[in-house]
């Protein structure tokens, strides 16, 4: 198998960093002049020891990394499995985070808590707490992990939003 010249490895090491994995992005970044950037990224990725030295450098940034399709095939069940159920107890309050399951834990993306009070003075008594629980939004960063590891060629017409939910006593 041919070795890569210069151009060939930057345009490789390019295309990995890129979530996107736009060629023709990579082929300006590698020094192919902007007339010819797309035919050549194209060209290029159809030459197998391209696409074998793409492999290798993502997989090695993958292990690097510590960022393995299994991991974020876990993180995408956690999301797409995740019941905001799980986060309260059954009077519809907040439980402690210790008392809520990793797996559901790990979709918070943060816990705010407001004391209420009514009244001015003398007479403001306080009459319950708001709390807001903001769940993370990790579609795309799950995506452009997924994109990284090879695992995405084409962007999904799916997104998903972040959700607040709002909890008061």
């Amino acid at each position: 198998m041919k070795k890569l010249d210069l151009k060939q490895k930057a345009f490789v090491e390019a295309l990995a960093k890129d979530p996107e994995r736009n060629q023709t992005k990579a082929a300006l970044a590698a020094g192919y002049s902007a007339s010819t950037a797309s035919k050549r990224g194209s060209e290029l990725m159809a030459r197998p020891e391209v696409q074998n030295a793409l492999q290798e450098f993502i997989g090695k940034a993958s292990k690097r990394s510590l960022l393995t399709v299994e991991r974020v095939q876990e993180e995408l069940a956690r999301l797409a499995f995740s019941d905001p159920a799980e986060l309260v107890d059954e009077h519809g309050k907040l439980k402690p985070l210790h008392e809520i399951e990793p797996d559901a834990r790990a979709v918070i993306a943060s816990i705010e808590s407001e004391e209420l009070f009514d009244g001015v003075g003398k007479e403001r008594e306080r009459i319950g707490t708001l709390q807001k629980v903001k769940l993370w939004d990790k579609g795309k960063a799950l995506d452009l992990a997924a994109r990284h590891l090879g695992m995405v060629r084409e962007s999904p017409q799916l997104q998903v939003g972040a959700l607040t939910l709002v909890i008061q006593d």
